[in-house]
């Protein structure tokens, strides 16, 4: 199985990555700025659809995991193109590619397309986000809805735990 995964170098994307390497997957890990530690890194601008065919192309992915994003709730409220740029239009490039190149994709989206006052959400809920984050992600999902019908949607609700993605000063 050939994995394009992107934001490789995340807390999900780089354990992500770590496991499909120990399943004999060949992994492609896509990055923006911090290199990834595991699979072959591709450095990648979701945001800029040449540069993510030219990726397609050059690694022709089976299944692609979309786990890049601004996920910073207020960064994404001071910096709204920024979050635009990258979780919806970031994963529109990715999805129209995906469909061009006959790649599964599974999209990683947040709970915080919901407004938190049910709780125990299930997938026919209406979303109802509170913050640009939760919209640009519902967005996103939406244009993974629209642009390709091999996809899956998973919703996560806060990942965390540490990565050794970086090396410290010493």
């Amino acid at each position: 199985m050939r994995l394009l995964a992107t934001g490789a170098s995340g807390l999900l994307g780089s354990k992500l990555c770590e496991l499909a390497i120990t399943k004999n997957y060949e992994v492609y890990s896509a990055y923006s700025q911090h290199k990834p530690l595991y699979g072959v890194p591709v450095q990648v601008d979701v945001s800029n659809r040449g540069v993510v065919e030219k990726i397609f192309e050059k690694v022709n992915p089976e299944a692609v995991v979309h786990a890049a994003a601004l996920t910073n709730v207020d960064r994404c409220e001071s910096k709204k193109e920024l979050a635009w740029r990258t979780n919806v239009l970031g994963t529109e490039n990715i999805a129209a590619s995906c469909k061009k190149h006959r790649a599964f994709l599974v999209y990683i989206s947040t709970d915080y397309v919901f407004d938190g006052e049910k709780g125990m959400y299930k997938e026919d809920d209406k979303p109802a986000p509170i913050n640009y984050y939760g919209l640009t992600k519902l967005k996103g999902e939406e244009s993974v809805e629209n642009l390709t019908d091999q996809h899956c949607i998973a919703r996560s609700s806060v990942i965390y735990g540490s990565s050794l993605t970086f090396q410290p000063r010493t």
